[in-house]
């Protein structure tokens, strides 16, 4: 995953591995020891409006592309051009998240 100010490297805990749907979601959002992976999985959680399939589908792409991940977008004070060509997830409060 990727986040401003840095990339997160995403790797399967063996509760991951275990989990699936709705679990798999609450485990990412709530449980997971990483604060900055329970962060971005919330925000994930928030792009696709709770849909607990594209949710487990963007954690399997993440978890496969580890040179890419989620980059949150503020029109505000990001440039355009950080996200040009990356893949929109949906939007989240006062801006977007891509994943690329």
């Amino acid at each position: 995953m990727q986040a401003k100010g840095g990339t997160m490297k995403v790797e399967l805990t063996k509760e991951m591995k275990e989990l699936f749907g709705v679990d798999l979601l609450l485990y990412c959002t709530q449980e997971h020891p990483d604060r900055e992976f329970r962060s971005m999985c919330s925000l994930l959680s928030y792009a696709v409006m709770g849909d607990v399939r594209k949710f487990c589908e963007y954690i399997d792409k993440i978890v496969e592309n580890p040179d890419k991940g989620l980059i949150t977008f503020y029109p505000a004070k990001d440039k355009k051009e950080e996200v040009d060509g990356k893949e929109l997830v949906g939007t989240i409060l006062d801006g977007a998240l891509y994943f690329g």
